[in-house]
């Protein structure tokens, strides 16, 4: 029996309404690039299955009430040892973090400057909508954050 050794990628996203598909469309990317080496999971709303063909990837669908910290406990607290990248813009309490990166769960945040990210955390800021104060800012949170155009 052959033991499964690839790596875990939870990544997290939506699309429609205030969320655009500017998220998506990166998400997509970078999960279609990582999938052949990786178990990718999608965690995203209902209305990115309309949109975009997924059906290569497992998928966790965010329920109709459930809201946002809700849904990330659930979508990752049966995983150990998983990377989850965030790239959606909200501001999840030092609580959920802590409950997301319990199982010693990586968690990198895209072009999210959350105030209760931590120094186990990164953050990944692929424009320059950030200020040089933002950035600096988040640099005395984590020492891992990467700014700029070619991220």
């Amino acid at each position: 029996m052959a033991i499964n050794t690839k790596k875990i990628i939870i990544i997290r996203f939506d699309t429609g309404d205030t969320h655009g598909i500017g998220h998506a469309t990166r998400s997509l990317k970078i999960a279609r690039e990582l999938n052949s080496d990786n178990n990718v999971i999608l965690s995203c709303n209902l209305k990115t299955k309309k949109l975009f063909n997924i059906k290569n990837f497992k998928t966790i669908f965010k329920k109709k009430h459930e809201n946002e910290s809700a849904f990330m406990i659930r979508s990752t607290k049966n995983f150990h040892k998983a990377t989850i990248v965030i790239d959606k813009i909200y501001s999840y309490s030092a609580n959920t973090i802590k409950k997301i990166t319990n199982n010693c769960n990586k968690l990198i945040f895209i072009q999210n400057h959350n105030s209760k990210i931590n120094s186990e955390n990164t953050v990944i800021l692929p424009s320059e909508h950030f200020s040089k104060l933002e950035v600096s800012k988040l640099k005395k949170k984590t020492k891992k954050v990467f700014f700029g155009k070619k991220y």
